[in-house]
């Protein structure tokens, strides 16, 4: 069974665009990169340390299930 997925209510106005739309139409300074790349790496660091992987934990939340098996 698959999931769709509709057009996500509130998204904000880069939502839908491809990448060479947003590459065209952002630009970085370096104290934000540095602030993305503090935050991807956060993000991979509770990756490593969960028990679900990141389509896991999404399929469960799509589904209502519990997304923490360590709680149950």
């Amino acid at each position: 069974m698959g999931i769709k997925l509709g057009k996500m209510k509130g998204a904000g106005p880069y939502y839908g665009k491809s990448l060479d739309e947003l590459n065209a139409s952002l630009s970085w300074g370096p104290e934000e990169e540095r602030e993305i790349e503090r935050y991807c790496e956060k993000i991979h660091n509770n990756i490593k340390e969960e028990e679900m992987t990141p389509m896991e934990r999404f399929k469960a939340t799509m589904e209502g299930k519990e997304r923490d098996p360590s709680s149950r």
